[in-house]
């Protein structure tokens, strides 16, 4: 069984291992969640902005926050055109 992280854990790992979750900068964790947080979905710390989401938004609105998993597939296939009926 996981536990999920609360605002009063401890960030386990990276340049701010130890702050309370709730006091890690949002700016980090847009960065983290951007790279690779998203792709993730064992992470604790993904869980948690999974979450949060919402007020991580509200804290910092000019950040994108990713929410694909996957990249978007386009089309490969070259337009069809249109035939018109040349007989009439």
């Amino acid at each position: 069984m996981t536990t999920e992280l609360r605002d009063e854990d401890r960030m386990p790992f990276g340049l701010h291992e130890g702050k309370y979750m709730d006091e890690v900068p949002t700016r980090w964790l847009n960065d983290y969640w951007n790279t690779s947080g998203r792709f993730d979905h064992t992470s604790p710390v993904a869980r948690w902005i999974r979450r949060k989401m919402f007020s991580l938004q509200a804290r910092k609105p000019d950040l994108i926050w990713e929410t694909e998993v996957y990249p978007t597939v386009k089309a490969t296939e070259p337009a069809q055109e249109v035939q018109h009926d040349q007989g009439r």
